[in-house]
């Protein structure tokens, strides 16, 4: 009797979710249609009259999901659950009745909540549909990592590009603008060309926020979990390009990293949110800190540097609980996720396991460059961009400016009125950067200590690489000088073509580039000025140094590597 009952609603309802899916796939269509159209303009009365129905249609197959579930066990009933509640939480923030607008700027809200609600779950599911092209033509994992980020700032350079993504009515972004702003934030670097806090509408923002969140884990990482969670296998392609996406270290699984990862940002970004919300509310309303808050944890974590104020935090500059909080924030996304796993699973553990290597290096050298960062600041700007500010207000700004160079982008002073001296000390920072497995660029702490390692061994003439009474092997040093080899090359390079196309001067082009490929993303103000051919090749810098240099030789390198069996005759050369 049971089984009957169960065989006549399933004849019902498979029929019924059949026709809702084609409805459904109609409705995704002509919106992407109407959204593409609403480039060159279509009236709000049309758009809005549209997006009701789609809404109308969310709410619908959301019930339709909800009894897949009950009697079919569909897991995509989370993704369906996830777009909804997305939509509902946007709506009550952007204080909106349902189907309801009485304003230009709500309209707006109202466009960008259900244009989010409908796009991302049909972007998330054919995400597994890209990827099982990239593995039909066999693509390695290397070449599917750089294949993610460009897809990822395709679609951004798409979305910002929509006249709901600029707050002025009328206006309008150049094509390049657009993909460098979705490049910058994609690769968590921060460099802007346009101002993000008065350009940009909510919706704007928005992207950028998560193309700065998908970008600081990868897109890999994140359609990996989406996989795991709803139970389905994961390839072995999918399984290294995860691993080399988030430099996971081999001492722990990859769903154990993936999800220690995921949950270690999330929590932390919403515990910065916290005092900044605090902070924020004094001078906002509610729903303008809760989004400032947000916006400014996740750009700080994921050391992106792009901030809702003009001046970036020069507002700020004395204030000690935004500095304190953002510092901290800077630091530990530049940790690394390995370094905090190591670190918690040290911590948990009944019995006392060493700390790895990797961890001692990448907390000891961030702590020695922060202080000698700061130190060296205070110095060198002490007469000249802090000779105006009080004692307390130079330490502090010397501080930040610290823990920024390396990694991330905001400031607390102008940038432009800073001597050569720092400059030059700024661009040594940024090119170290952060450590491997984290939010942050440059060649890396490892990288440079190992160098460092290795030059003393020489000078020592000893046969051995050691660090902390750990042998460093041989192999680890030629691919720190390799990669510090084509790095400077590539650094080099776009310097002298932004000095021979945009004229600037030796120290503002080395400036902007190698910001550019540590995804640091200060600057002196001359970004929004340059050239396009110059604003292309920053952003092909900043996808270099986001994806790595290295990463990208091996991906576009084709054929086996042979080893050869006969070996020439050795030669010795004077060095030096």
């Amino acid at each position: 009797m049971v089984l009957a009952k169960y065989f006549t609603i399933m004849r019902w309802l498979l029929p019924a979710l059949t026709v809702l899916s084609i409805m459904r796939i109609s409705v995704l269509t002509i919106t992407g249609v109407i959204l593409i159209q609403s480039i060159f303009g279509v009236s709000n009365d049309s758009i809005i009259v549209w997006l009701n129905i789609c809404l109308g249609f969310i709410i619908i197959h959301m019930c339709t999901e909800i009894i897949r579930y009950r009697y079919v066990k569909d897991t995509k009933v989370i993704l369906t659950l996830f777009s909804t509640g997305f939509w509902i939480i946007f709506v009550n923030f952007a204080d909106l009745k349902l189907f309801i607008t009485d304003s230009a700027y709500r309209l707006q809200e109202f466009v960008s909540a259900v244009t989010l609600a409908i796009i991302l779950p049909y972007l998330y599911q054919n995400l597994g549909r890209v990827f099982s092209v990239f593995q039909r033509f066999k693509l390695g994992y290397r070449l599917i990592i750089t294949l993610s980020f460009l897809l990822v700032i395709a679609i951004g350079t798409i979305l910002l590009m929509l006249p709901i993504s600029i707050r002025e009515e009328g206006s309008s972004l150049r094509i390049i603008d657009a993909f460098f702003t979705a490049t910058s934030a994609v690769c968590v670097t921060g460099l802007t060309v346009v101002d993000t806090a008065t350009y940009f509408s909510r919706f704007g923002q928005v992207i950028i926020l998560v193309l700065i969140q998908i970008g600081s884990l990868g897109l890999v990482t994140i359609t990996t979990s989406m996989v795991a969670l709803l139970g389905r296998k994961i390839s072995q392609t999918g399984r290294m390009s995860a691993q080399s996406s988030l430099s996971a270290v081999s001492d722990y699984s990859l769903m154990q990293y993936i999800a220690f990862s995921l949950a270690f940002t999330f929590i932390f970004e919403l515990i910065i949110a916290v005092p900044l919300f605090i902070k924020f509310y004094r001078v906002m309303s509610i729903g303008d800190s809760i989004f400032y808050a947000v916006f400014f944890a996740v750009s700080s974590f994921c050391n992106a540097g792009f901030s809702l104020f003009t001046d970036s935090l020069e507002a700020y500059r004395g204030d000690f609980v935004v500095n304190a909080t953002i510092m901290i924030s800077i630091f530990v996304g530049g940790l690394g996720f390995g370094t905090w796993l190591n670190i918690q699973n040290n911590l948990s553990s009944r019995r006392s396991r060493p700390i790895s290597l990797q961890t001692k290096i990448a907390v000891n050298t961030s702590l020695i460059l922060a202080v000698v960062g700061a130190v060296g600041f205070f110095i060198l700007e002490n007469n000249a961009s802090l000779k105006d500010y009080s004692v307390y207000e130079k330490t502090l700004a010397s501080m930040f400016a610290s823990v920024n160079m390396r990694t991330a982008g905001f400031n607390t002073i102008d940038l432009a009125d800073t001597k050569d001296a720092s400059r030059l000390m700024s661009v040594v920072l940024m090119y170290i950067g952060a450590a491997p497995g984290s939010t942050g660029g440059g060649i890396k702490t490892t990288t440079f200590v190992v160098l460092i390692a290795y030059a003393r061994a020489s000078l020592a003439n000893h046969k051995d690489i050691t660090l902390y009474g750990k042998r460093i092997e041989e192999s680890i040093a030629h691919q720190a000088w390799t990669l510090v080899f084509n790095s400077i090359a590539w650094i080099c390079l776009v310097a002298i073509i932004l000095c021979y196309v945009d004229n600037l001067s030796l120290s503002q082009a080395l400036y902007e580039t190698v910001s550019a490929y540590a995804t640091v993303g200060l600057g002196l103000g001359i970004t929004p000025e340059l050239s396009t051919f110059s604003k292309v090749l920053l952003c092909a810098t900043m996808i270099l140094g986001r994806v790595g240099p290295t990463t990208i030789m091996l991906a576009l390198a084709r054929g086996n590597r042979k080893s050869n069996i006969v070996r020439g005759a050795a030669e010795k050369l004077s060095i030096g």
